[in-house]
């Protein structure tokens, strides 16, 4: 009997990465039928309905910047359901309440746009990103937030890249939910980023796989807090 679960679990998982696969060839070759190429925050093609998307999704939320020109915007949100517990003690369990930081899109196209080199481009939004922090560690420690949060929270394709800066990482949960998140994240980054996202194949955008970052809220003041920097 275990052995059939394991069977049909990994079957279902080998069917999302498909339909993952499939959905982003889809939309990434209807983008190509607008004019031009996506890029630096001007969409093409279906990516018209994710730009459009993106401002339906932020009705009714609180998205606030921490500072001028940075990179990190935030709202006081509740953990996906979908998602797995955030491994402190106790675990953030799904529905409590957190801390969840988004990238400011329009703020990113710009730096891609103006910089001449990834490097440049990796290098300047690492330093606004930990400026960004530094400002929330002292919102937390000026008690801005209710003390039933925890922990703060980003969920994106770029992941890994979030370890340098003291969060932990991991590959999202697997289920029906991921393979949308990541198509979703996947075309704001055709729209908002260096023009060409959409001309590669899906094998080569899978390096950019749906993943969760996490930082408890004492760990944010001990490395981010102004006093310590």
């Amino acid at each position: 009997m275990r052995q059939l679960h394991d069977h049909l679990a990994s079957f279902g998982l080998k069917i999302l990465e498909h339909l993952e696969r499939v959905l982003v060839t889809f939309v990434f070759f209807l983008s190509r039928m607008g004019r031009g190429r996506p890029g630096y925050g001007r969409p093409t093609g279906i990516l018209y309905v994710f730009a459009f998307a993106e401002r339906m999704l932020e009705r009714g939320h609180e998205i606030r910047a921490l500072q001028a020109c940075g990179v990190l915007r935030y709202e006081i949100a509740r953990l996906p359901r979908g998602t797995r517990p955030l491994p402190l003690c106790p675990p953030v369990q799904p529905g409590d309440r957190i801390i969840c930081l988004h990238w400011d899109n329009n703020v990113l196209a710009h730096i891609v746009g103006s910089e001449e080199s990834s490097h440049r481009i990796a290098r300047e939004v690492t330093r606004r990103t930990a400026s960004d922090l530094t400002t929330l560690a002292g919102m937390v420690e000026a008690g801005v937030f209710p003390s039933d949060i925890r922990a703060v929270w980003p969920e994106t394709v770029v992941y890994r890249a979030l370890a340098r800066l003291g969060f932990g990482i991991r590959e999202a949960k697997p289920g029906i939910r991921r393979p949308f998140a990541r198509l979703y994240i996947l075309a704001l980054m055709a729209i908002y980023g260096p023009p060409g996202l959409i001309d590669r194949s899906p094998d080569r955008l899978r390096h950019y796989q749906l993943g969760e970052s996490w930082m408890d809220l004492r760990h944010l003041v001990q490395q981010y807090a102004p006093e310590s920097q």
